[in-house]
């Protein structure tokens, strides 16, 4: 079975039907695939919709995300890792703290990234789309 991460990115352009969305979308109907979901891309999403006034529609996003996704809290070791990386990615590249915490969930669970994001593409288990 292929496990996958996607980022915030990807949700977002599923949910705006942007112009990744397809791409986005044959990930996701991929059989026999399990996705994972950071509590924080969570957070991130529910940032994004209140900020473009669409607040009202957080919960019903964030449970259509979850019903997809398992959601996946920040463990010791997640957190070791993720930190590991950005001490690692950030000076040359500027890579959030965030996408390090993504990439090392991804690590920890032998998951492939997905992403529309650049920031990823020094990473040797992602794709982006």
């Amino acid at each position: 079975m292929k496990t996958y991460v996607m980022d915030t990115f990807c949700w977002t352009e599923l949910l705006q039907g942007g112009p990744k969305s397809p791409a986005v979308q044959r990930i996701l109907d991929e059989k026999d695939a399990e996705f994972l979901i950071s509590t924080l891309t969570l957070a991130e999403l529910s940032a994004k919709l209140h900020a473009a006034g669409k607040g009202h529609d957080v919960h019903h996003v964030l449970a259509a995300v979850c019903s997809r996704a398992k959601t996946v809290d920040i463990s010791l070791g997640i957190a070791h890792k993720a930190g590991q990386l950005w001490a690692e990615r950030h000076p040359k590249d500027n890579t959030g703290l965030i996408d390090c915490i993504i990439a090392a969930i991804a690590l920890a669970h032998d998951a492939t990234i997905v992403s529309g994001g650049q920031h990823f593409k020094n990473f040797p288990n992602a794709i982006i789309v």
